[in-house]
């Protein structure tokens, strides 16, 4: 979180304390494979609420990480 305040990820960037272990960002950043990575990086502390679109990029990305376990 101290990295989210001193480096944001866009001019218009908020990040809202919701409890004592959750937060949420909101911002306006380009639907790029970097995004998705960062995203990735996160793993399961991380949850995209919204846009859809990349909601489903990541979605699509572990069903197919999930494929070469199977």
């Amino acid at each position: 979180i101290a990295d989210l305040t001193e480096n944001p990820i866009s001019d218009d960037q908020k990040l809202v304390k919701k409890s004592e272990v959750e937060y949420e960002l909101s911002a306006s950043v380009r639907r790029t494979v970097q995004l998705k990575n960062w995203i990735m990086g996160l793993g399961r502390v991380a949850t995209i609420v919204s846009p859809d679109e990349i909601r489903d990029d990541i979605k699509q990305e572990l069903k197919s990480i999930l494929k070469n376990y199977l």
